[in-house]
C-alpha cells in the first residue's frame, strides 16, 4: 500500500486564515467598486437604482348606499271657502211646519218731513183774532200736529199718537218690496189775543210710523218759530 502524503494538507491548514482574509478583501473591493459605479451614474443623471413597479391595487366595489326610508307626509286638509250667507226665511215656531218670511225693508231714502206756517189777522172787531195755517209733507211717514204756542202764555195741544206698535206675525208667503207711504196734511188753528201787538209763536210738526207698518219709518219732528202781528 502507498503511504499518504500529509504535507500539502498541512500546508492548506496553515494557510486557511490568510484565505479568509483574501476573500474578505475581494468582497470589500467589489462593494467599493459598486458604490463608485452608482456614484458615477448618479453624477451623470442616470438612475442609481432600478425602480421596481409597485403592484396596482385592485379596486374594490363599494356597495351602493341603501336610501333611508322617509315617512310619507300626511296630506293636510285644505280649508274650503265658506259660502256667503244667503237670505233665508225666518224660522217657524217649533211644531208648526209652516214657512215664514221676513218683512221687506226700505231700499232707499225718501223725502223727509217739511212744512210751512203762515198767520193772518182779522180786522175791525176781529182784529185780535189770528189764524195760523201749517202745511206739511213727508215722503214716507204719517204726519201729526205737534203743538203750537201763541206767545202769550197759551198753547194748542199736540195730537195723540200710539206709544208703540203691536208685533205682527211673519207672513207665510214671500212679500213684495217695501212700499213707502207718503203723506201731506194741513192744520189750521185760531187764537184771539187780549191785546194788539207782536207775539213770538212756535209750531211743531211730527211724522213717524203711526200706522205701525212693519219696518216703517222712524220718528221725525221739526219746529218753526215765527212772529204774529196782531191789530
Amino acid at each position: 500500500m502507498r503511504a499518504l502524503d500529509f504535507e500539502p494538507v498541512q500546508a492548506l491548514v496553515r494557510a486557511r486564515p490568510y484565505l479568509f482574509v483574501g476573500i474578505a478583501i475581494v468582497l470589500s473591493a467589489g462593494l467599493c467598486a459598486g458604490a463608485a459605479l452608482a456614484f458615477v451614474n448618479a453624477s451623470n443623471g442616470g438612475p442609481s437604482t432600478a425602480s421596481v413597479p409597485l403592484p396596482t391595487p385592485t379596486p374594490t366595489m363599494t356597495p351602493p348606499q341603501t336610501p333611508t326610508p322617509r315617512p310619507t307626509p300626511t296630506p293636510s286638509a285644505t280649508a274650503k271657502a265658506s259660502a256667503s250667507p244667503s237670505a233665508r226665511p225666518t224660522a217657524s215656531p217649533p211644531g208648526t211646519g209652516v214657512r215664514t218670511y221676513a218683512y221687506p225693508k226700505p231700499t232707499r231714502s225718501y223725502d223727509s218731513l217739511r212744512f210751512r206756517a203762515a198767520s193772518t189777522s182779522g180786522s175791525g172787531t176781529s182784529a185780535t183774532l189770528v189764524t195760523v195755517t201749517v202745511a206739511a209733507k213727508d215722503g214716507d211717514g204719517d204726519i201729526t200736529f205737534g203743538g203750537l204756542t201763541w206767545g202769550d202764555g197759551t198753547a194748542e195741544p199736540a195730537e195723540a199718537v200710539a206709544d208703540h206698535c203691536p208685533s205682527y206675525p211673519s207672513p207665510t208667503a214671500a212679500p213684495g218690496p217695501y212700499q213707502p207711504k207718503p203723506s201731506s196734511r194741513t192744520f189750521t188753528r185760531q187764537h184771539r189775543y187780549a191785546a194788539t201787538g207782536t207775539y213770538p209763536a212756535r209750531v211743531t210738526v211730527r211724522s213717524g210710523n203711526t200706522s205701525c207698518r212693519p219696518n216703517g219709518p222712524g220718528p221725525e219732528a221739526q219746529t218753526v218759530t215765527f212772529t204774529v202781528h196782531v191789530g
